[in-house]
Parts: structure tokens; sequence; C-alpha cells
């Protein structure tokens, strides 16, 4: 069911309010000279797009973006890419793809905004949440379908371990004799 043309308006004007607050930030981080002056950015972002989904303005955000943000959007990218695209001023499409993915990372694991920049840190900064949003496969409708696979799971002894350890204590399925077989069976 389509919303009606005076829902849409003020959907839209709310949405367009919020991501020129985006671009405002946008620009304040851009001017910045400090190392982690994108991770405010990013923390807008993310604040937007958690203000976007509890108001229920994620599906009118992809449809308003093209005509009244003049935002190129396609059928596959998560809504976390199209603020970005519309609220961002950085040139470099490498930069853009990298921060959506550790936002989209963030979005799966349902980080508070305020907690973001610690949770970049702990995780290896932006590029290593987007590593591990790569590795976890989270990317559009599959982030609500695919079950998180922590990097910390119980083995099988009911210890905590690593991924790796536990995947070092596989039980072998097969049974192949040891040794070397000097004539081929007949």
């Amino acid at each position: 069911m389509k919303p009606s043309a005076t829902s849409l308006g003020r959907s839209a004007d709310k949405i367009f309010h919020r991501i020129q607050k985006l671009r405002k930030a946008a620009a304040k981080a851009n001017r910045n000279p400090q190392r982690f002056a994108d991770y405010r950015y990013l923390q807008s972002v993310l604040r937007a797009h958690r203000y976007f989904s509890e108001n229920r303005l994620l599906a009118v955000l992809l449809e308003i973006a093209p005509s009244i943000l003049l935002t190129p959007v396609r059928a596959n990218w998560h809504p976390v890419r199209v603020i970005i695209e519309a609220s961002c001023i950085q040139p470099d499409l490498r930069m853009r793809s990298r921060w959506t993915r550790a936002l989209e990372y963030a979005v799966s694991q349902k980080i508070d905004p305020d907690d973001l920049p610690r949770f970049l840190r702990a995780n290896g900064g932006i590029s290593g949440c987007a590593d591990l949003a790569s590795k976890a496969n989270i990317r559009g409708s599959a982030a609500i379908s695919a079950p998180y696979r922590s990097p910390f799971s119980f083995g099988r002894r009911g210890n905590l371990c690593s991924v790796a350890t536990r995947w070092r204590h596989k039980p072998k399925t097969e049974s192949r004799p040891r040794g070397r077989l000097l004539e081929k069976p007949h």
C-alpha cells in the first residue's frame, strides 16, 4: 500500500532535513585534519539510519532519493549506502564502500551510535569492520536472514576457543590406512 501524498510529503521533509544535517557533518569532518574525524560523520550516519528505521522511513528514503535528494539508487543497495551517497562529499568511491560495509556490520550487530567509535576500534577500524562484514556475508536483506558467526564460540568440550581452534579439533569423518601402500589392491 502506497502512502498518501501528504504523508509522503511530511516523510520526505523529515528525510530531507536529516540528510541536510548529515551533509553539514560530512563537510565538518572533511575540513578536520585529524585521523579519526570520519568517525563522527559515521556516527551521524548510523544515528540517521536508526532514526529512519524507527520511524519506518527507510522505504520512503529509497523511493525519494533519486528525485528529491538527487542520489542514484541501485536495487541491491543497503539503506546505509543510500544515506552515505546522499550526504557524503568524499570523492573516493572505495572509501564510501568501506564505510558502507563497516556500518552494515555495525547495524547487523545492533551497535548504538554512541558506541560506534569504540566498536570500530575494537574490530580493527573501518577496514576491519568492513572485512568482518564481508566474511559474515552481510549484504542488504541477507543481513537479516544470515546468522552472525561470532569470532569466539564454544568448542567441543564447552571451552571458549577461537573459530580456528575449533576447526583444528574437528573429528575425522573418514578412516584411511596410515603409512604407504606398497601394492595396489587387485
